[in-house]
C-alpha cells in the first residue's frame, strides 16, 4: 500500500511536471466549474444507482455476498471524488497527494482481497482432500451435513458443486447424487428435523437433490491455519 501511494505520487507529479513544460500538449479546459458538475453527476448517479436495491428491500452492505451489489455504484462514486477533487481542492500538488493515497490505499485493497480469495482456495482444496480421504466411498443419495465451514466466500450451495464433480464425474443431469447442507442454515427446510427416513428435497439451479435424513453424514471441518505469505 505504501508503495502504491509513493509510486503513484511520483508519477503524478513527474505526469504534472511534464504538462507544466509542454503546455502546448495540454487540452484547454473548458468549464471552470466542471468539478461542481462532475460532483452532481456523480450524486445522480449515486442515488440511481441505488433505487433497485432499496425498492426491493436487498441489503447494499460491504460484507459478503452483499457487497456484489455496490458494483452499481462503482460510477457514480468516482466521479464524486474526481469531481470533488476538482472542486474543493485548489493546487495541483494538494490534488495529486490525494489521488495518491487513495491509489494506494485502493491497491492495498485489491492485494487484501486477493490474499483472501487464495486462502479461500487452499482451505477448500485441504477439505476436500481430507473429504475424499477420510470417506472414498460415499453412496449416491448421501447428504453431508455440517453445522458452518471456515469459508468465507462458500456456502453450502456453492460447494455442493465440486463435491459432485469429485465423487459424481460422470453425473450430467436428472436427480444430483449429493447435497452439501448447513445445518444451521436449512434445519426446518431441506433438513426437517433430526429423525429419521424424513424426506429431503433440494431445489438447486436446474438440478434437484432427493434423499431422507436417513442417508446423512455428519462431520466437524475445524479452521485450519494458512500461511498469508
Amino acid at each position: 500500500m505504501v508503495a502504491g501511494i509513493g509510486l503513484t505520487l511520483l508519477y503524478l507529479i513527474k505526469l504534472d511536471k511534464f504538462k507544466d513544460e509542454n503546455p502546448e500538449n495540454t487540452p484547454p479546459v473548458s468549464n471552470a466549474n466542471w468539478g461542481r458538475q462532475v460532483t452532481l453527476i456523480g450524486i445522480f448517479t449515486l442515488l440511481v444507482a441505488g433505487w433497485p436495491f432499496w425498492i426491493t428491500e436487498l441489503p447494499v452492505d460491504l460484507a459478503f455476498p452483499y457487497d456484489r451489489f455496490t458494483l452499481a455504484f462503482m460510477l457514480g462514486a468516482c466521479l464524486l471524488v474526481v469531481g470533488l477533487l476538482e472542486w474543493v481542492i485548489k493546487t495541483n500538488l494538494q490534488k495529486i497527494i490525494l489521488l495518491s493515497i487513495i491509489i494506494g490505499l485502493s491497491i492495498g485493497l485489491q492485494y487484501q482481497n486477493a490474499n483472501t480469495y487464495r486462502r479461500e482456495w487452499q482451505n477448500q482444496v485441504t477439505f476436500f482432500w481430507q473429504l475424499t480421504w477420510r470417506a472414498p466411498g460415499l453412496k449416491p443419495g448421501t447428504s453431508l451435513l455440517t453445522d458452518q465451514m471456515p469459508l468465507t466466500y462458500y456456502s453450502d450451495n456453492s460447494l455442493t458443486a465440486p463435491l459432485n464433480w469429485i465423487y459424481a464425474p460422470d453425473f450430467k443431469s436428472g436427480n444430483m447424487p449429493y447435497f452439501l447442507i448447513y445445518v444451521r442454515e436449512r434445519l426446518g427446510t431441506v433438513l426437517p428435523a433430526f429423525k429419521d427416513n424424513l424426506p429431503m428435497n433440494k431445489d438447486y439451479r436446474a438440478f434437484s437433490f432427493s434423499s431422507t435424513t436417513s442417508q446423512a453424514l455428519t462431520f466437524v471441518y475445524p479452521i485450519l491455519a494458512v500461511s498469508a505469505s
